[in-house]
């Protein structure tokens, strides 16, 4: 149901339900010859209260009321309350003028005109308070939604960008050459591999923020060029143009680089001549305020990328709506809002645009700053260019200084804070108890102001009627206050046992039967603890007993009933309130889902091309160009065959335990190469643990955490033994990673809850639920074991949201997948 169906239902159903008990609970509305006119009275109050507040929401939403602050909106809604208020009196007694309507008017204005406008008042501001203050919730989970979103787009971008570079068109090609070039020119193989480790490394060392300034990603595209210029020669020229005051204005991480990548694949790629590749970035004057390029930050930002060739020679369609393009542009939107635009054109005969415009940080769409991290931006450094540095094929143009080869260092990696935190199993556990048992402030927040509203109306009554002195009055707000006292109590413990069973998971056919039995339950039970000693009192009785049960029926059936439907009004809020928000936390979770499988991708491709593992690899395969050239050739098909696996895998977030130990074992062989005899590893694995889903890159996580913490840190190295095992089908499937060293000596508190592990008990339990674990101890004197318990498959297949992700197709296992049984390098 979308959010129009959702308000004109709440409109209808509120107003009548409303309406309908202000009425219900007089007796003599209900009298022979007062029903239709009780009938009609309920009709025009339902139609005075859709209509007014439907006017009211036009109002607030044309003035953009939402986006107001509350200093400026709580005067604003008291003088709407008044207004509307009074407006809502009149038109309820305008049928007194009116002839055919004048008894139906005069018969329903039982209380004093001044006490009707106050209660229409009250009435008018609770509407206001209700419908603003959902919309407030719904929009800071809409906001929470969208920076999820945002993040998940981030890193998927990374990722695409990884792969852009990574992928056969580029990378291994890439390989290819630097395996030919170990033969034919030593030199030119050791250059490449030492420009692919810098553009590798300020990807995957790049800060997580998802922005960074122009100089930076410009650093980074000027880079990826000049290593693409050792595949295409002569083929590939490009210019770089941006001045000097806009290269600190912020942009999308990796933008300028798909766009770039983007041009390189459908323009020069497809042409036997090649051409050059025109970057250019400047301010343009748009309603923002005009700009000579002075790099003002009122003034939009224009990134262009033009290269040769016609949008009809390669798919134009769909080369402008791919994948990176089109998550470029929902990147775009989630930064920038609809202000931001990303458009490929045919701007000349043989030249194809893709352009960029953002709307200059105080056009940055609302809300954003407060939901979404800020920017940190990186300092000049001394290597930037000067003023109106221009680059064309890596080397500046005339009147810059050809010793500057790049706009900026490298920046050291900084890891990403964890936006969740695990806790301990008993903290959680007792905190769920206290949260069952009392409850968070803001359920007591409108429990309070809810039950409220009878004392203060019968205040607000007593005082306008003066019809009764101060002790009088006290005893009467005392009597009210019991009143709200009690309908909290009851409340508060139908809360209690609702949670306790678990209502709140009931579908919609098993829960309005159970809630309309403890509406009434307790409507009764109200009724019956207030005024039940009343009536079993009062002298004016019949003495007969039947007659007696009659007249008490008489006195306690008509409150009973309103006091039911006003129970009943409190579960359908309360559990409607549930709804809304185990839906919104559905997507949340789904959208978490996503960021979190991107980002386990990424870390998973860092902590294979990390410093301590991919640079110390190319670093070994520079010395050995020289000194044995045929191992180095080895060890460069090895780390092509394992990224090709790690970045050509199944987008799904689960692989089959086969395929996992496959790509583990091809990142144990190539760290073999550097550790030689001091590593050695097992891995033991039953056919039924093989053909088990596990998130994708588990075991990888664990088995480099194995290696970085264990082996790494001990002179004579150790063997690493990955086990995998399930005693039935019903039964979980149980891994376990262990190797040498104790947990003391490398902080072992911070590495049980690293960015990898913790990311990975994060996953399990978005995958799995809380029946998934990960748990790291030291299971003897000198072996640390990570193990972690996967539900059976069934049970992830109930947490999974998305039906794609129900089919688990796994590729075909290669040759040097991982047997049953015990294996060695």
């Amino acid at each position: 149901m979308d959010r129009t169906r959702a308000y004109w239902l709440c409109q209808v159903a509120g107003w009548s339900l409303f309406h309908g008990l202000q009425l219900s609970v007089h007796t003599e509305n209900w009298a022979p010859g007062e029903i239709q006119t009780t009938l009609l009275t309920w009709a025009l109050r339902v139609a005075l209260g859709i209509g007014l507040t439907h006017a009211f929401r036009a109002y607030a939403r044309r003035h953009d009321w939402t986006r107001l602050s509350l200093k400026q909106l709580v005067p604003r809604g008291v003088a709407v309350s008044v207004v509307v208020g009074v407006l809502f009196t009149g038109l309820k007694i305008l049928p007194i003028l009116l002839g055919p309507l004048r008894r139906v008017a005069r018969s329903r204005i039982d209380p004093p005109l001044a006490w009707g406008v106050i209660g229409d008042m009250l009435m008018v501001g609770t509407w206001m308070a209700i419908y603003l203050g959902v919309h407030a919730a719904w929009s800071y989970r809409q906001a929470e939604v969208d920076r999820w979103k945002l993040q998940a787009r981030a890193e998927a971008a990374r990722l695409d960008a990884l792969k852009l570079q990574l992928n056969p068109h580029f990378f291994f090609n890439s390989l290819a050459s630097v395996r030919s070039l170990i033969s034919e020119a030593p030199r030119r193989a050791k250059k490449m591999v030492a420009r692919l480790a810098r553009l590798l490394r300020k990807t995957l060392q790049a800060s997580d923020e998802e922005t960074v300034s122009l100089r930076e990603e410009l650093s980074t595209t000027q880079t990826y060029l000049q290593l693409e210029k050792v595949r295409f020669e002569d083929r590939l020229d490009w210019t770089i143009d941006a001045p000097e005051s806009i290269l600190d204005r912020s942009v999308p991480f990796m933008l300028v680089q798909t766009l770039t990548e983007n041009a390189v694949k459908h323009g020069v790629g497809q042409r036997r001549g090649g051409g050059t590749i025109r970057v250019e970035a400047s301010v343009e004057e748009s309603a923002y305020g005009s700009s000579e390029n002075t790099g003002s930050s009122e003034s939009a930002l224009r990134l262009r990328v033009a290269n040769p060739g016609r949008l009809e020679e390669d798919a134009g369609s769909t080369r402008g709506s791919g994948t990176g393009l089109d998550n470029a542009r929902k990147r775009l939107r989630l930064l920038h809002g609809d202000e931001a635009s990303l458009t490929l054109e045919q701007s000349g005969p043989e030249t194809v645009t893709a352009t960029a415009r953002l709307p200059p940080p105080s056009r940055t769409r609302a809300g954003d700053t407060e939901e979404v991290e800020p920017v940190r931006h990186v300092p000049a450094t001394a290597e930037e260019p000067p003023q109106g540095a221009g680059y064309s094929n890596g080397a500046p143009q005339t009147g810059t200084d050809p010793s500057l080869p790049e706009f900026s260092r490298d920046r050291p990696s900084a890891p990403q804070p964890e936006r969740i935190r695990g806790s301990a199993q008993g903290k959680d556990n007792g905190k769920s108890r206290t949260r069952l048992l009392v409850g968070p402030p803001s359920y007591w927040a409108c429990q309070v102001m809810g039950w409220g509203l009878i004392p203060v109306g019968v205040l607000l009554q007593n005082i306008i009627e003066q019809n009764a002195g101060w002790g009088a009055l006290l005893e009467t707000l005392i009597g009210a206050g019991v009143v709200s006292g009690l309908g909290i109590a009851l409340t508060h413990l139908f809360r209690i046992y609702a949670n306790w069973q678990e209502w709140a998971a009931l579908p919609p056919r098993r829960l309005f039967p159970r809630v309309g039995a403890a509406a009434v339950l307790l409507g009764s039970t109200h009724i019956l603890i207030l005024f039940l000693p009343g009536p079993l009192s009062t002298a004016d009785l019949p003495a007969a007993w039947l007659p007696w049960l009659r007249a008490v029926l008489d006195k306690i059936i008509p409150p009973a009933f309103g006091f039911s439907v006003i129970m009943g009004a409190w579960m359908t809020i309360y559990f409607g309130l549930h709804a809304a928000w185990n839906y919104r936390q559905a997507e949340i979770d789904r959208w978490k889902l996503q960021a979190r499988a991107e980002t386990a991708r990424l870390k998973a491709l860092k902590l294979q091309l990390n410093p301590h593992f991919f640079f110390n690899s190319l670093a070994s395969v520079r010395s050995l160009i020289s000194e044995a050239p045929a191992r180095a050739r080895k060890m460069v098909g090895r780390l092509a065959r394992l990224l090709r696996r790690t970045l050509q895998a199944s987008d799904k977030k689960t692989v089959p335990l086969r395929d996992e130990l496959s790509i583990t074992r091809t990142y144990l062989e190539l760290e073999k190469v550097r550790f030689e005899d001091r590593l050695d590893w097992t891995i033991d694995a039953g056919e039924a643990a093989l053909q088990r889903q596990v998130p994708y890159m588990l075991v990888q996580t664990l088995v480099e955490n194995a290696v970085k913490h264990g082996v790494g840190q001990r002179r004579a190295g150790g063997t690493i033994r990955v086990d995998a095992s399930v005693e039935d089908e019903e039964a979980p499937l149980r891994l376990q990673v262990a190797n040498p060293g104790a947990l003391g000596e490398e902080a072992g508190a911070e590495r049980g809850s690293g960015t990898g592990l913790e990311n990975a008990r994060e996953r399990l339990r978005l995958l799995f639920g809380e029946e998934a674990s990960l748990t790291l101890e030291q299971s003897g004197p000198e072996t640390v074991t990570a193990t972690a318990q996967i539900p059976r498959p069934s049970a992830r297949e109930d947490r999974l949201a998305e039906g794609a992700d129900e089919r688990q197709e796994s590729t075909p296992t290669p040759r040097d997948s991982v047997p049953a049984g015990a294996g060695s390098p």
